[in-house]
């Protein structure tokens, strides 16, 4: 099994190569790309759920990449955050 940051790398490694280095046009593309990846998850159905949710995490490991942010340490730090305020599975309306 990889971790985050072994799959941090190689996503960001792919994108890179793929899509070049940083730039604001790419940059924008980036966010862009989330927020629809994210759109389609929230409508997915059945097995295409997965798919999604994954299409979300490589935009965002792709994200982390270009921005530096290791996307595991900011996982752990977050968690332990929101752990405490007891808020993951509260509904909020």
């Amino acid at each position: 099994m990889s971790s985050l940051h072994e799959w941090q790398y190689k996503i960001g490694d792919w994108h890179e190569k793929e899509f070049g280095t940083f730039t604001e046009t790419l940059d924008e593309a980036l966010w862009k790309k989330l927020e629809e990846e994210a759109y389609e998850a929230v409508h997915a159905e059945g097995s295409e759920v997965a798919d999604e949710l994954a299409d979300v995490l490589i935009v965002t490991m792709a994200l982390a990449h270009r921005y530096g942010i290791d996307i595991e340490d900011a996982l752990r730090r977050k968690f332990n955050i929101v752990r405490s305020r007891n808020q993951i599975g509260r509904a909020h309306v």
